[in-house]
C-alpha cells in the first residue's frame, strides 16, 4: 500500500465534495422543519437523492484518483446498484432521523441504515470495476468499516443536534468533522482491498472521465445547498408571515372591541363576532368597501386617506370618527389602523380596531365645560379665553391680511355697577345682574361671536374683524346692550361698562400684550363714565392718541401756571329782596397767549386734577383772589370774594398755611376771603375735614358749602362743621317751578339754614320767574345770568361798586 500513487488534484475534489456533501446533510432538518407535509418529502427525495450522489461520486473519483488503477472496463448493473444501495440507506435514514415523531431508537436505526448503504455502495462500487485484483488488508479494512457507521453515528447525531437552528460556525464544525470521517473511510477502505496497475494508453480517457465526474458531482451539490437556502429564506418569510396572521388573527377574536381585518385594497379579510354583531356585517357581501355604509362622506374620506398613509408608511396611526350601529344611531368611535409588516418591511394587511369613547368623551366634554366655563353664565372663562386667542392669532397671523382689512379685536369690558350692587343689595342680586347683562351682551351682538367672562365683573369680546363697518355694527350693538335700564326681582338697575377695544397686531402681537393695552383703554374709558355716568368705549389707538394731545396740553398748562396766565372773572352776588351787590364769587379763566378767547374752567379743570397741577393752580386762585381783595381795599371798597378749593388742596395740610401766609402777606381782613368746598369733599373723610375747617375757622375766613343737596346732604355736619354759609346747587333753581317736590325741597332748605342762622346763596337764576318765586321764600344772596355773567374785574368795578 504506497500514498505516493494518489493524484492529490483528485483527493481535493474528493474531499471538497465530501464538504459540500457533509453541509447538505447536516442542514437537512432546519430546512424541513419549515416545510409544508407534502414540500417535507419531496425534500427528503431531494436531499437523499444529493447526499447519495455525492457519496457515489467521491467514491468513484477516490478510486480513480489511484495514478495506476486501469478501468478498461466496468459493471454497469453494479455502478447503479451501488448508487441505488447508497440512496436506499440515505433516504431511509433521513426518513427517521426527521420524522416530527423521532424516539431515541431511531438515531440507531438511522445510523445503521446510513453506514449500511455507505459501505454496501463502497464495495459494489469497487467491484463494480473491471479487471481489478484486490490485495486485502483486514486492519486497514476493519478502521474503514469502524469509521464509516462513526461518521453515520456523526451524521444523524448533527442532524438532530441541528434541528430548528442555523448557526454557521456550529455547521461547519460539524461539517469538516463528517466530510473528514468519509474521506477516510473511502480512502482507508480503497487502501485495504485495491493493488495499483499501470495507467497504460487509457490515461486521457481517465482524465477526462475524472474531470466530468468531479465537475458534474460538485455543481450538483452547489446546487443543492444554494436551493436548500433559497427554499429556507422563503420558508421562514412564510412561517413568519402565518406567525404573525395566527397572533393577530388570535387577538382579533379575544378583542372585546369591533376588529376588521382588511387587505391593501380595503378589502375585508376578516372581522370578529363583536365587529358583525354591531354592525350586521356579511362577510362575503360586505367584502368591498366594508365601512362605507356606516360613515359619514366627510369620515369615510378622511379614514380612507389615513388608511393609505398607514400603508405607505408602514406605521400606525387613529383618528376619532362618528359611526352608525346596527340601531342607526351614531357614536364616536376611536379608529387604530395597525399594519401588519412581515420582515421584507411590506404591508400586507390592516387591522382596524375602533374603540367606542362615547362616554369618555362625553366624560372630557362635561369636565372641559367645568374647566373652561363660567358657572354662573355659562361663557368660557378665562383659561378657555387664553386658549382661543392664541390659536385664533396663529389662524390670522397665516390666513388673513394683518396689514390692511382685517383686524383681529378684542374688547375689554368691565361693569361699572356691579360692585355696589354686591354691597348694597346683597350678591344674589349681583350674580342675576351679572347673569341678565350676559344674555343681554350675547343677544345684541349675537352668538356667533366669542364672549368670555375674564373675572368678577370683567368680560372679553373677540372676533376677526372682516371690515371696519363690523366693528362700528359691533360698538353700536355693545351700546345699546348697556342703554336700557336692567329689572332684577322687580329692582331696576341701570347698567354701564368702561370698555377697551385693542386690536392685533395694530397694537401688539402677544395676548398679554393685547391685554394689558386692552385693560389700560378700559381705565381711560372708567374715567370718562365718571364724568359722564354712560356706557364709554375707548379703543388704545384713541388711548394714545388721547395721551399725545394730553402731554400736550399738559406742558401747556404747566407754561400757563409758570407765565401766570391764568386770570379770574368775578360774578356778582346779590340780596335777593333788594338787588344790592353783597360781593363776588371769583371764577378761573385762562388767558393763553397768542389766542383771542378766553379758556374755561371745564377745557383745563379736569385735566389739572388728573395730572396733578390742580395744587398750583389753585394756589394761584386763592392769591389772586387774596389780591384783588387788597386791591379793592385800597381803592375804599370792601368786597367779600369766595372761591372754590379743590378736593385735592384741600386734602393737604398746605392749605392752612397757605393761607394763614397770604393773609399775613396782604394784611386783609380774612372774613372778606370765602372758601367753597363741595359737601362730597368733606364727607370723604369727616375726621379730617373737620380738623381743617376748625383751623380755617380759626384764621377768621369765611367757609361755605358749595352744591348742597346733591351728596349727602346730612344734617349732622351742618352743626358740627363751622361753616357761615351754604349754597345751593343750580339743579334746585332750574327745577324748581318746574317740580313741586324739588320747591319744597328748595324752600326747606332755605329755612331750615336761616334758623341756623346760616347764610344761603341760590345759584343759577337765570330768569324773573326764578327771582320771583325765590322772593317769596326769604331773603338771602342769589347768583346768576339774570344780574351778570362773570366779568373781569374793571367791570365789576364800574358797573357794581362805583353805583
Amino acid at each position: 500500500m504506497k500514498f505516493n500513487y494518489l493524484t492529490p488534484l483528485l483527493m481535493a475534489i474528493s474531499f471538497m465534495i465530501a464538504i459540500f456533501t457533509s453541509y447538505n446533510a447536516v442542514s437537512m432538518d432546519y430546512f424541513l422543519s419549515r416545510k409544508k407535509k407534502v414540500n417535507w418529502h419531496v425534500w427528503i427525495v431531494l436531499k437523499a437523492l444529493g447526499v447519495s450522489f455525492g457519496i457515489w461520486g467521491m467514491h468513484f473519483i477516490s478510486m480513480i484518483s489511484f495514478q495506476h488503477a486501469v478501468f478498461d472496463s466496468y459493471n454497469t448493473q453494479l455502478v447503479i446498484l451501488s448508487g441505488l444501495v447508497v440512496f436506499i440507506g440515505t433516504y431511509g435514514s433521513f426518513l427517521e432521523i426527521c420524522s416530527p415523531k423521532f424516539k431515541s431508537n431511531d438515531l440507531t436505526k438511522g445510523t445503521v441504515m446510513f453506514g449500511t448503504g455507505l459501505i454496501l455502495m463502497h464495495y459494489i462500487g469497487m467491484a463494480a470495476m473491471m479487471p481489478l485484483e484486490l490485495e486485502k488488508h483486514p486492519i486497514v479494512l476493519l478502521v474503514s468499516l469502524i469509521i464509516g457507521y462513526v461518521s453515520a453515528y456523526l451524521t444523524m447525531k448533527a442532524i438532530r443536534i441541528e434541528h430548528h437552528s442555523f448557526k454557521i460556525i456550529k455547521d461547519l464544525k460539524q461539517v469538516l468533522i463528517l466530510a473528514v470521517g468519509i474521506f477516510l473511510f473511502h480512502y482507508l477502505g480503497m487502501f485495504g482491498m485495491m493493488t495499483p496497475h499501470s495507467v497504460g494508453e487509457n490515461h486521457a480517457n481517465l482524465a477526462f472521465l475524472s474531470v466530468s465526474l468531479s465537475s458534474m458531482v460538485v455543481l450538483a451539490e452547489v446546487l443543492l445547498i444554494f436551493s436548500s437556502l433559497i427554499s429556507y429564506i422563503f420558508d421562514t418569510n412564510r412561517l413568519e408571515i402565518s406567525k404573525l396572521k395566527d397572533t393577530s388573527l388570535a387577538l382579533l377574536k379575544s378583542n372585546p372591541d369591533p376588529v376588521f381585518l382588511l387587505n391593501t385594497n380595503g378589502e375585508l379579510v376578516t372581522a370578529n363576532e363583536v365587529a358583525i354583531d354591531s354592525f350586521q356585517l356579511n362577510l362575503e357581501k360586505d367584502r368591498e368597501h366594508p365601512v362605507r355604509q356606516f360613515m359619514r362622506d366627510e369620515d369615510y374620506t378622511n379614514a380612507v386617506q389615513c388608511f393609505q398613509e398607514v400603508i405607505e408608511a408602514g406605521t400606525s396611526m387613529h383618528l376619532e370618527e362618528q359611526i352608525k350601529l346596527k340601531t342607526n344611531e351614531y357614536r364616536e368611535f376611536k379608529i387604530k389602523m395597525i399594519p401588519v409588516v412581515p420582515d421584507n418591511h411590506i404591508v400586507m394587511e390592516v387591522f382596524i380596531i375602533a374603540i367606542d369613547v362615547t362616554e369618555e368623551n362625553e366624560m372630557k366634554r362635561q369636565i372641559r365645560q367645568i374647566a373652561y366655563h363660567d358657572s354662573l353664565t355659562n361663557l368660557p372663562n378665562r383659561y378657555y379665553m387664553n386658549e382661543f386667542v392664541h390659536q385664533e392669532l396663529e389662524i390670522f397671523e397665516k390666513n388673513y391680511d394683518c396689514t390692511k382689512k382685517n383686524s383681529f379685536v378684542i374688547f375689554y369690558i368691565d361693569l361699572n355697577e356691579l360692585k355696589k350692587v354686591n354691597d348694597t343689595l346683597g350678591h344674589h342680586i349681583g350674580d342675576a345682574y351679572l347673569e341678565n347683562i350676559a344674555k343681554r351682551m350675547r343677544d345684541y351682538i349675537g352668538h356667533h361671536y366669542f364672549l368670555a367672562r375674564t373675572g368678577g365683573d370683567e368680560f372679553a369680546l373677540i372676533y376677526i374683524e372682516k371690515n371696519e363697518a363690523e366693528t362700528r355694527e359691533v360698538t353700536e350693538n355693545l351700546l345699546r346692550a348697556f342703554d336700557e335700564p336692567l329689572i332684577v326681582e322687580k329692582m331696576v338697575l341701570n347698567p354701564t361698562a368702561s370698555i377697551g377695544v385693542v386690536k392685533a397686531f395694530e397694537d401688539g402681537s402677544e395676548l398679554e400684550e393685547l391685554l394689558k393695552k386692552a385693560d389700560i383703554a378700559m381705565f381711560s374709558a372708567k374715567q370718562e363714565v365718571k364724568n359722564s355716568g354712560k356706557t364709554m368705549i375707548v379703543s388704545y389707538s384713541d388711548y394714545q392718541v388721547q395721551l399725545k394731545n394730553d402731554y400736550q396740553k399738559e406742558l401747556e398748562l404747566i407754561q400757563g401756571i409758570e407765565n401766570q396766565e391764568f386770570i379770574l372773572h368775578y360774578q356778582p352776588k346779590v340780596y335777593a329782596d333788594s338787588g344790592r351787590f353783597y360781593g363776588v364769587e371769583g371764577l378761573i379763566r385762562w388767558q393763553v397767549t397768542g389766542e383771542d378767547r378766553l379758556r374755561y374752567p371745564d377745557e383745563f379743570i379736569p385735566l389739572s386734577e388728573k395730572t396733578g397741577h390742580i395744587l398750583e393752580l389753585t394756589k394761584q386762585l386763592v392769591e389772586m383772589s387774596v389780591k384783588q381783595i387788597k386791591c379793592w381795599l385800597t381803592k375804599g371798597y370792601e368786597v367779600p370774594i369766595s372761591v372754590n378749593v379743590s378736593a385735592e388742596h384741600f386734602q393737604e395740610d398746605e392749605l392752612v398755611a397757605l393761607i394763614e401766609e397770604l393773609l399775613k402777606k396782604y394784611q386783609i381782613p380774612p372774613y372778606l376771603l370765602e372758601l367753597e368746598i363741595t359737601e362730597t369733599v368733606l364727607m370723604e373723610d369727616v375726621t379730617e375735614s373737620k380738623n381743617i375747617l376748625w383751623r380755617l375757622h380759626r384764621l377768621g375766613v369765611h367757609l361755605s358749602v358749595d352744591d348742597f343737596g346733591t351728596g349727602y346732604s346730612s344734617l349732622r355736619y351742618l352743626m358740627e362743621f363751622p361753616i357761615q354759609s351754604l349754597k345751593i346747587d343750580r339743579s334746585f333753581t332750574e327745577a324748581m317751578n318746574i317740580d313741586k317736590k324739588v320747591f319744597i325741597v328748595t324752600e326747606t332748605i332755605i329755612q331750615l339754614a336761616q334758623k341756623l342762622d346760616l347764610q344761603i346763596i341760590v345759584e343759577g337764576v337765570e330768569t324773573k320767574e326764578q327771582l320771583a318765586t325765590l322772593n317769596h321764600m326769604g331773603n338771602f344772596l342769589i347768583q346768576g345770568y339774570y344780574f351778570s355773567k362773570p366779568i373781569p374785574y374793571d367791570e365789576i368795578e364800574e358797573t357794581w361798586l362805583k353805583k
